[in-house]
């Protein structure tokens, strides 16, 4: 949720400072809806939730002396406070009510929060059913070879626009490295999209969502770079430019 930048009493937007958002602040927490308040699914590292203290499984109950019972309170409550301004988290652990004084910071971009959570750690495990193509549905028969992995939906222009290059490279590497292309979406979609194409990328389907889950997925296309050992060495969101950067980091693996 962001807030316009205003300035004055004038009723409507003038000057360049009208068109702006205001920065957006944040705690760095994954949030659900949860018995008393919102709750803390998991705090990302790095964040101000994991400096000061926040654990998965707290309840937030309110910022300073607002009251949140839903996760969109909790967002509108933190984003109205501001970048660099100390805020005092309510919240109960445990059964037990307590609360800590967080520091806000600036939110990094979507890319920037994407590499920080995955590139450089152990990719999430998955084993996903294969609708087409020949590489495994499983990160660990992949192991020993790099892997490419494609967030998508048919519906997604970006996604559709991306697969006729990724294609040509999975197809001019064979052998050297695997490419998935992982969707969410119904079989009779999927079939209605293939239908007259031909692509040398595996798709495979991940119908409980769970790898989406657990590879951060916020926008799509997401691509994954995963190296021979099983660790994330690249992730990048969009086509265009952001698809040739990152195909040629892939080329590297090999």
């Amino acid at each position: 949720m962001l807030f316009t930048l205003c300035f004055g009493i004038s009723t409507a937007p003038q000057g360049v400072f009208a068109q702006l958002q205001q920065a957006k602040p944040w705690l760095g927490v994954a949030i659900d809806q949860g018995k008393s308040g919102v709750l803390v699914k998991e705090v990302l590292k790095g964040t101000p939730a994991e400096t000061y203290g926040l654990a998965a499984g707290d309840e937030i109950t309110a910022i300073d002396n607002l009251k949140v019972a839903v996760p969109p309170e909790l967002i509108k409550a933190v984003q109205s406070r501001g970048i660099g301004n100390k805020v005092v988290v309510h919240f109960v652990r445990a059964g037990k009510p307590t609360s800590k004084e967080v520091e806000l910071v600036a939110k990094p971009d979507e890319l920037e929060l994407l590499k920080n959570q995955l590139v450089g750690k152990p990719a999430p495990s998955f084993d996903l059913k294969v609708i087409t193509g020949n590489a495994p549905g499983s990160n660990a028969k992949l192991r020993g070879k790099p892997a490419i992995i494609e967030f998508w939906a048919t519906w997604c222009p970006a996604c559709v626009g991306s697969h006729k290059r990724l294609s040509e490279f999975a197809k001019a590497n064979a052998g050297k490295i695997a490419v998935l292309a992982v969707t969410d979406e119904d079989d009779q979609a999927i079939a209605r999209y293939l239908s007259g194409k031909s692509f040398d990328f595996t798709i495979v389907k991940d119908t409980d969502q769970k790898m989406q889950a657990a590879y951060k997925v916020s926008a799509i296309p997401q691509l994954v770079l995963i190296d021979k050992d099983g660790k994330v060495v690249d992730a990048t969101i969009g086509g265009g430019f952001y698809l040739d950067e990152f195909l040629a980091s892939a080329a590297k693996q090999f």
